[in-house]
């Protein structure tokens, strides 16, 4: 894939193609111009010349030595020639051939003769026809010397103009570049930074100072839905502890009928399941206040995952699951226990809950390039390329049919908790044998 320039990158090749384009267009143009403007003043000297030498002839003032002396310009050669061609007299720079050529037909022509050019000029009187020629060398030398200096130029004054406006492109984006460089640092745990404004009276000053309203009110309604979002699971807490405290008490205390006590615990259960997305709304709202990650501290993480392995034994049973492992020894990392144990449990229950009826589910442990690198695999559904990024987001669930079984909220919190401990989550691969997800934690050494 080509890489794309930057727009400074862009302005400065832009100047530098219009400046030599132009430059091009004025070196042809004023060529042109010179080309007439030169022609035209030769024109007129030949005709000077031939008019003059046709009146010395009309009154009798032609010497014998007018054709000879040396007071003739040397581009310049005239000649005399009678209507039946013989020749009365010429300049001796003047060559014949090109003084006779086309010398029955009145008017101007270029002849070439050898390495030369001439611009002739024929005019007759009755008997005589006036040949008078300029030779254009230094004509043709000038043009070429214009037009080469020209050419040279170009080059050089277009290099000086992309320097220039890279130079002034450079300045006028600087507002932008460290706008840009504070953008990036503008994340969900902070929004009170702000883009700085450089000049207020011009477009970029502008439309930083209107980002940064628009901000503002990002950060307003940021705020409020995270505050609303925290107060709201904490408020609900307390009546759904009451409600199953209720329920307990009502299942415990009376006897019921089958249909009406199987009722109860389904009600039970749904509250345990409410209770679960509350407390998993109250860890994602915590993370996104940036107070999930205050007090890491060095947990072995091999051992932490042998102490999962009983409660994944017993996920595997219910579903009569084959469960394969391989756990490297003495594997450690910084962070909180209660928030890893959490991350490697939704992990083990999606495997298991996601799964065929007596499919695999394997996980596995081991360090490369400083990194733990954690992998569970289970022969599950297929999740799909464009779901691999989207199955991390809150609430989203590749496959509603299993909307009951799940809140769309536990990858979704498993990857804030990979965030905050330094690592990554992702969906490695997913086909029809397996899919497997992978969490890499950066590892510490332990004394």
């Amino acid at each position: 894939m080509k890489q794309q320039r930057s727009l400074r990158a862009r302005i400065a090749i832009s100047s530098a193609i219009i400046t030599a384009s132009a430059l091009l267009v004025l070196a042809l143009g004023t060529s042109v111009y010179v080309y007439f403007e030169d022609l035209e003043a030769i024109d007129e000297h030949l005709i000077g010349e031939a008019t003059e030498l046709i009146a010395d002839f009309a009154t009798g003032e032609i010497e014998q030595d007018e054709f000879t002396h040396d007071d003739f310009e040397p581009r310049l050669g005239m000649a005399a020639i009678t209507a039946a061609g013989e020749t009365i007299g010429i300049t001796p720079s003047f060559p014949a051939a090109v003084a006779t050529k086309g010398a029955k037909t009145p008017g101007f022509s270029f002849q070439s003769h050898g390495d030369s050019r001439w611009r002739v000029y024929h005019a007759s009187t009755d008997d005589i026809i006036i040949s008078v020629g300029h030779n254009l060398e230094e004509f043709d030398d000038v043009l070429v010397d214009l037009l080469s200096i020209q050419l040279l130029l170009v080059p050089l004054v277009a290099a000086v103009t992309a320097w220039l406006s890279w130079l002034v492109a450079g300045r006028a984006l600087a507002p932008i570049r460290r706008a840009t460089t504070t953008a990036t640092e503008i994340g969900v745990g902070d929004l009170t930074a702000r883009l700085p404004v450089g000049r207020k009276d011009d477009e970029i000053g502008q439309f930083t100072i209107v980002l940064n309203h628009m901000l503002d009110r990002i950060e307003k309604n940021y705020l409020q839905a995270r505050r609303f979002a925290g107060d709201a699971s904490h408020e609900l807490k307390t009546p759904l502890t009451i409600i199953k405290g209720e329920l307990e008490n009502v299942i415990s205390n009376h006897e019921l009928p089958p249909t009406a006590e199987h009722r109860i615990v389904s009600a039970q259960q749904e509250v345990d399941r409410m209770h679960q997305i509350i407390d998993q709304l109250l860890l994602l709202a915590r993370f996104d206040a940036g107070k999930a990650s205050a007090d890491f501290t060095p947990i072995n993480l091999s051992q932490l995952l042998h102490d999962l392995a009983e409660d994944v034994d017993l996920l595997g049973a219910q579903l009569e699951l084959k469960i394969t492992h391989s756990i490297a020894p003495g594997i450690h990392v910084r962070g909180d226990t209660t928030q890893l144990h959490r991350l490697f449990l939704n992990l083990f229950t999606n495997a298991a809950k996601y799964n065929r009826p007596q499919g695999s589910l394997d996980y596995r442990l081991v360090v490369a390039n400083g990194h733990a690198k954690f992998t569970v695999s289970n022969t599950g559904p297929v999740i799909a390329a464009a779901d691999s990024e989207k199955i991390f987001e809150r609430f989203y669930q590749v496959d509603t049919s299993h909307a009951a079984r799940g809140s769309g909220l536990g990858l979704s919190l498993c990857r804030e908790i990979a965030h905050a401990h330094g690592g990554t989550i992702h969906l490695e691969s997913s086909s029809t044998a397996t899919t497997t997800f992978q969490v890499e934690l950066p590892t510490i050494t332990v004394g």
